[in-house]
């Protein structure tokens, strides 16, 4: 079984400790003023009530990192006549680890040579960047670069080139924090001189430059402006380097070149700690085969990169007729594009733009008939959103697009263009960068395509505009939606569960449907080390952290459990299974553990425990007969997995558990949700901490008229630690009464049930389960949020008796399902992802306004439950394209 949207989900952001509310009395600064994030900030690590408090005065975690580019590592190699026989490639031995930004620089000697790939031992994909000969037959430079933070683990990467050989250097340099790649230019110097240097003007403040240069001799090279980070010369007849440089713009990168002053060829990309689109290439075709005009050679084709789309633009010499597109297909597919502009410029000029999230192969438009058409396609990335569109046509010189006002910062605006005639675009008289153009040949009715794109830094009103002569024309333009999420990182496989923090360590831990448990440094995502791939099951609940401190192993630990069955122990700080961890099968045979797991901390004054617990439940499956009725709760040893006690009651049997439990401190007890087995078992349990026993279970709910029924949501305490809330998939929110004198089966006056009524703003009651009911205040009467299949709800508690209703939401554009909610700390803001793709802002101010809207991708995945930073204000989010992101909060403009 896989994760879909909304299983495995439920439990609420409080794992890593659980409550103690015997600890201490509350807390308070000296100056009486509460430190403002105090709630995200203990919510994060799973710190909650007063042991919370407690350990968030105590506990020390590492300062936070600025966000900022940094080198990771570099490394060269060189060598005489590569490619004239086998093994067809220069290796340099360099570690690279995942979610970096990997640079390549390559010089050679033989200018008619063009490395055909570079490829590294871990599959990332590598992009050509920029291609610079100097004085036509002494030195070439090729720059590469994997997309931002695109790079996969890898121990080498290697410059491809077949057959001709040429003398080679390949620098490599890996770089953390790079959120987006910039502008890539190009220089040479001639004649030779004795310095070689390369500006960029970059657009944000922080950026880096990295520069690659060629140099046709052996003159010793230096670095004069910036970091000459690797060098080397190949074999007398060509110099490489790898420079890079940050500073105020234009940033430079200079070579110094000595004795003997040299020709060189230079090449530089800006790296940008802001999101922005980059391009990846643009094969075009103007040839058409069996009413078919087809486009090979994608760039990343079948490669899962983040908002990768591709836009088509096909012009057409006549309208009317069989002049139109019936469909656009990918081989392999399955991909969906769909028409963004048409326009038809007179009788003899004909625009439509296309798009498709993703790309699989080649691009093939179809056509209803036999028709003269050039089509060209550009595939970017990082494309959140498609945006506005604009069209126009004329006959006038120069045919330019109507101005398009872009809604974000860094969005691209692409101008498709049709021309009569078969006379190509050679140059863009309104700025922007042509990036293919193709005509038609033969007899008449030949037509032009031109791609042409621009972007801006700031908000702006972009025009794209062709220099050619006069005659028939129709252009459009499609605005690109530039992401607003920082760095993301993308997994095996979809990971709606939320991530966990380990501030100790100022890393995030998060599991996911490809079995595995990744660990990522919280300020730029680079990953600390190759995933945990102990599991042989989807990872489908948040991770429980503990610090070492408070670890009866001495270790900062995170504890999980999988659809294998079992659960798992890993070392965070080097991503190894805990030693002397014994996995024990918990299930039945196939059944699954997919709620997480809770943590009894013998340092959380459970003094009486030799080690600390971890406590799980199993989610059998209906391959056994009793799926229904055989589930249990186990206790294991939190220091080598061995089950200290297990509670399986016989009659009338306990449904399967999709939660994570609640360690209730103050009363020594371990609060369990689970399903109901249509009916006829309780759905609430609370078993003794120290050996399972049982104390009180609820099937019904207040006044017994009705049964709890099926709750797959995790129980969750109030900060005073009086009750417990419950969200059932029926609809229902419940505090039920921790008290020790509530025993048995559904004892008297414990619970108290609310069932959400119609509310403003959208005076609806929504439908389907609550989710992650998460309280907001810390003393009585207490606010608590929690969301429905596709509505947000505020309510009231009084402590005792009663439910109140405060506002119901549905968030803007309706999407079909919302995630649970997080809160920013602060009472100002709530966050939820939702089905569209997008990330929610509601203001608690403002009875849950969604002032903010936010997309991750232009492929809209459903987004899981949020975990937030109170560190850093960052907000992470995890979602069935199988990426995590991440985001500033409050959100960024758009």
């Amino acid at each position: 079984m896989k994760l879909e949207a909304g299983k495995g989900t439920k439990s609420p952001a409080i794992h890593a400790f659980q409550k103690r509310l015997a600890l201490v009395p509350p807390l308070l600064p000296l100056n009486g003023v509460m430190k403002k994030d105090w709630r995200a900030t203990i919510v994060r690590f799973g710190l909650v009530g007063r042991l919370g408090l407690a350990l968030l005065l105590l506990l020390v975690s590492a300062a936070p990192a600025t966000a900022a580019i940094n080198l990771v590592t570099s490394a060269k190699a060189s060598g005489p006549n590569v490619g004239a026989a086998s093994p067809w490639y220069l290796q340099v031995d360099v570690n690279t680890p995942g979610n970096s930004t990997v640079v390549v620089a390559v010089a050679v000697k033989n200018t008619a040579v063009t490395p055909g790939s570079v490829t590294d031992s871990g599959g990332s994909l590598y992009v050509l960047l920029a291609d610079q000969i100097v004085n036509v037959t002494y030195a070439r430079v090729t720059l590469w670069a994997t997309v931002a933070a695109g790079a996969k683990n890898s121990t080498w990467v290697r410059v491809n080139t077949c057959c001709t050989g040429t003398d080679m250097v390949a620098a490599v340099a890996s770089y953390s924090g790079v959120v987006s790649l910039g502008s890539a230019v190009k220089a040479f110097t001639s004649p030779a001189s004795s310095t070689a240097q390369i500006s960029v003007p970059t657009s944000d403040a922080n950026s880096w430059v990295v520069a690659a240069m060629a140099t046709a001799g052996n003159s010793t090279l230096g670095g004069s402006t910036g970091n000459l980070r690797q060098n080397a010369i190949a074999n007398a007849t060509v110099g490489g380097a790898l420079m890079d440089n940050t500073s105020a713009t234009p940033v430079s990168n200079t070579l110094s070149i000595l004795p003997t002053p040299q020709y060189t060829a230079m090449a530089a990309v800006e790296l940008r700690t802001v999101p922005g689109i980059s391009l990846l290439g643009t094969p075009v075709s103007s040839a058409v085969s069996n009413n078919v005009c087809t486009m090979s050679g994608i760039p990343a084709a079948g490669i899962n990169l983040p908002g990768k789309v591709n836009v088509v633009v096909v012009a057409f010499g006549a309208t009317g007729g069989n002049n139109s597109v019936s469909t656009i297909t990918e081989n392999p597919g399955p991909n969906t594009y769909t028409q963004r502009a048409v326009i038809n410029g007179g009788a003899t000029a004909r625009t439509e733009i296309w798009t498709a999230s993703g790309g699989t192969g080649t691009v093939n438009v179809t056509l209803p008939g036999s028709v003269k058409v050039a089509c060209a396609v550009a595939t970017y990335v990082g494309v959140a959103a498609f945006g506005s569109t604009t069209t126009a046509s004329g006959t006038t010189t120069n045919p330019s697009t109507a101005a398009l006002t872009t809604q974000d910062y860094n969005n691209v605006v692409v101008g498709g263009f049709a021309w009569t005639g078969a006379t190509t675009a050679t140059a863009f008289a309104g700025g922007g960068t042509l990036e293919k153009s193709a005509a038609t040949s033969g007899g008449s009715g030949n037509t032009t395509v031109a791609l042409v794109d621009k972007t801006s830094t700031t908000t702006a009103s972009l025009t794209t505009q062709a220099t050619h002569g006069s005659g028939q024309w129709a252009v459009a333009a499609l605005e690109l939606r530039a992401s607003r999420s920082g760095w993301n990182y993308t997994t095996g496989g979809a990971n709606m569960a939320p991530p966990a923090l380990d501030p100790w360590n100022n890393i995030v831990v998060a599991g996911s449907n490809d079995n595995k448990l990744h660990v990522l440094a919280d300020t730029d995502g680079l990953q600390k080390f190759a995933p945990f791939a102990g599991a042989a099951g989807p990872i489908a609940s948040r991770p429980t952290v503990i610090p070492a401190g408070y670890s009866t192993t001495g270790l900062n630990i995170a504890y999980f459990g999988s659809q294998d069955g079992y659960v798992y122990a890993v070392d965070t700080a080097t991503g190894t299974q805990v030693a002397g961890w014994n996995k024990v099968l918990l299930p039945t045979t196939g059944g699954m553990v997919q709620g997480g797991v809770a943590i009894g901390l013998k340092a959380g004054g459970l003094t009486a425990l030799t080690h600390d617990l971890v406590f799980v439940g199993t989610s059998n499956v209906s391959s056994d007969a009793n799926y229904k009725s055989d589930n249990k709760v186990y206790a294991l040893d939190g220091n080598n997995g061995n089950v200290v006690w297990t509670f399986a009651p016989s009659s009338p049997g306990m449904d399967i558990i999709s939660s994570t439990p609640y360690v209730d401190y103050a009363n020594s007890a371990v609060w369990v949700t689970s399903r109901s087995n249509t009916n006829s078992q309780p759905s609430v349990w609370k078993l003794r901490l120290s050996d399972g026993l049982l104390l009180a279970s609820w099937s019904k709910v207040q006044g017994g008229a009705s049964p709890l029924g099926d709750i797959d949501s995790a129980p969750n305490g109030s900060a005073d630690g009086s009750v417990v809330y419950v969200g059932t998939n029926g609809g229902t929110i419940n505090a039920i009464k921790t008290g020790a004198s509530y025993t048995g089966l559904d004892p008297a006056g414990s619970i108290v049930t609310y069932t959400p009524v119609s509310t403003a703003p959208c005076n609806c009651t929504g439908a389907g389960t609550v989710k992650m009911p998460w309280w907001l205040s810390f003393s009585m009467p207490d606010t608590i949020i929690f969301s429905r299949n596709a509505t947000v709800h505020s309510v009231s508690f009084n402590g005792t008796t009663t439910f109140t209703p405060n506002w119901t939401v549905t968030p803007t554009g309706a999407p079909t399902s919302v995630s649970g909610p997080v809160d920013d700390g602060v009472n100002h803001y709530i966050y939820v992802g939702g089905s569209d793709g997008k990330v929610h802002q509601l203001d608690l101010t403002s009875n849950g306004t969604d002032t903010k809207q936010l997309p991750v991708s232009a492929s809209t995945p459903t987004l899981g439950d949020p975990t937030f930073n109170a560190d850093l204000n960052l907000l992470y989010i995890g979602g069935t394209d199988g990426r995590t992101y991440t985001f500033q909060v409050p959100l960024p403009l758009p």
